[in-house]
């Protein structure tokens, strides 16, 4: 409980679907990558520090980050990894049946 409090929010309780309105408005990095892992996959908060997304600079504090246009890279950065087919290939006979 001592890392929720300082977080701001407690990680176990994210809505089952990313859902902006159900989600603090500003967070740091490392709430965004807890986010992230919890949708969309593990990433780590430093990657947020190469990604252009709106934030604001609190003096003596740390950079926090809409969450509404954190969702919207999100889910274009998900939408736009490519598919992989997994699984062992088959032979020429196997896949003609």
């Amino acid at each position: 409980m001592q890392r929720a409090r300082r977080l701001g929010f407690d990680p176990a309780t994210l809505p089952p679907t990313p859902d902006p309105d159900r989600l603090p408005r500003w967070v740091t990095r490392r709430e965004m990558a807890l986010i992230h892992a919890r949708y969309f996959g593990p990433i780590s908060p430093r990657t947020f520090e190469h990604v252009d997304l709106p934030r604001r600079c609190v003096p003596g504090g740390p950079a926090l980050y809409d969450v509404r246009e954190f969702l919207r890279w999100a889910e274009a950065r998900l939408e736009a990894a490519p598919l992989i087919r997994g699984g062992k290939r088959r032979g020429e006979q196997a896949m003609a049946a």
